[in-house]
């Protein structure tokens, strides 16, 4: 007795080939990951800003610094706040809901959305740079990046 016709069989053995082509081609990294690239451009991102506040906290007006700051914010959808921490962790400035999008860091809260770096005066740390965006992913990870 025959269940199905060949067009099915030819049908099914192509979505087969298919599917274990995508299963083989995702092991070594062959297709893209859309959320580690999204990672990849958040922290491009942060390391860009931190290297322009460090140049604005070495200069006589951090107003500019806060200027440029909100200007980042507004420019990137997915950043919910960004905030600036003094070296002994009180709040400098701060653009959007800062104290509702952050999560500590080693609270274990944290997503993959948020970014904490340290800036720098030549080799004293500053000031502390966080910075809240939107997750890619449910999984929660500790973001951190410090640069000197």
């Amino acid at each position: 007795m025959k269940l199905l016709n060949a067009r099915a069989y030819i049908c099914l053995g192509l979505v087969s080939i298919v599917s274990t082509s995508l299963l083989a081609a995702s092991f070594p990294g062959l297709v893209p990951d859309r959320q580690a690239a999204i990672r990849e451009g958040r922290l491009a991102l942060a390391e860009s800003v931190a290297a322009s506040s460090a140049a604005f906290l070495s200069s006589s007006e951090p107003q500019r610094l806060e200027d440029v700051l909100r200007f980042v914010q507004k420019r990137n959808p997915d950043l919910r706040s960004i905030g600036l921490r003094s070296r002994e962790g009180r709040l400098a400035f701060a653009a959007g809901e800062h104290a509702r999008s952050w999560r500590g860091v080693d609270s274990g809260e944290a997503t993959d959305g948020q970014l904490q770096v340290t800036l720098y005066a030549g080799n004293q740390p500053r000031a502390t740079r966080r910075c809240a965006s939107t997750p890619s992913s449910r999984r929660a990870c500790r973001a951190s990046c410090t640069r000197r």
